[in-house]
């Protein structure tokens, strides 16, 4: 995903988020969320 051009994020049929990867990981959000969600559960946080 970190490669894609742009990412759409959707939230119950609905676009709530727009953008690249760095700009999505960088603001609040459901996909900011989700990724340091993600990242908590796979041991990559110090």
């Amino acid at each position: 995903m970190a490669v894609a051009d742009r990412i759409v994020v959707l939230d119950q049929g609905r676009i709530v988020q727009e953008g690249t990867y760095a700009q999505l990981t960088q603001q609040p959000g459901l996909f900011r969320t989700l990724w340091e969600l993600q990242r908590r559960m796979s041991g990559d946080t110090p």
